[in-house]
């Protein structure tokens, strides 16, 4: 909105990016179990980075290449009819190729507010009108911006977990219901912006007969 005008956007080149995956998936105990492992590597070029001063009150185009890879192991299990579970975890290893991202971001050096580690796992039980279920979810080694003497600086590793549940009185209406953030855990997806603590939210879903 506000571009500098030495910045002619005309001679912005399209973003390009490429994507590789390969992955192999491998059913367990007579198929009750499910095993998949997956790496992935992105490639983005002409990464058009809006930087704003707040000296000039202008923004102006940062052009970067950016890597990002890792590998991604998922586990989902049905020991019986009415109960589920699964269990997640991703590495990622995102990095500054070329350019400068956020004019002090270097070739080599990573790109932020992109967990190094994330987990998740959650289980489920269901009948024929009602589910029950939690899920817990974490980040760890988070990357958020530097400070003015170049270093690093980490926003805090995150554990948070939430219940959830939902019964169908009719054809046409389910009560559902969520206790998000259950131990009132303290954090910050990026510096500065911390989460809200321990939350219960409920409410009612419905239609009409004739659009179920």
């Amino acid at each position: 909105i506000f571009l500098d005008p030495s910045t002619d956007p005309t001679t912005l080149n399209p973003e390009e990016s490429i994507s590789r995956e390969a992955g192999i998936r491998q059913e367990l105990f007579d198929g009750r179990d499910e095993l998949s492992v997956t790496w992935f590597q992105a490639d983005a070029e002409n990464l058009v980075d809006s930087v704003f001063s707040f000296t000039t009150f202008t923004s102006f185009a940062a052009i970067v290449d950016t890597e990002t890879s890792g590998f991604e192991v998922e586990y989902r299990s049905r020991p019986c009819e009415c109960a589920g579970l699964y269990a997640n975890y991703t590495y990622l290893d995102a990095n500054v190729v070329s350019g400068t991202y956020f004019t002090i971001y270097n070739p080599g050096e990573r790109l932020i507010r992109r967990p190094r580690h994330t987990l998740s796992g959650g289980i489920l039980f269901s009948g024929d009108r009602w589910k029950l279920g939690a899920e817990v979810e974490g980040a760890f080694d988070r990357a958020d911006n530097k400070a003015t003497n170049g270093d690093t600086v980490f926003v805090d590793n995150y554990l948070t977990a939430r219940l959830f549940g939902d019964y169908a009185l009719s054809d046409s209406i389910d009560l559902y219901g969520r206790i998000e953030n259950v131990f009132d855990e303290q954090y910050e997806l990026t510096r500065g912006y911390e989460v809200s603590g321990f939350g219960i939210f409920a409410g009612f879903r419905g239609c009409a007969a004739s659009r179920c």
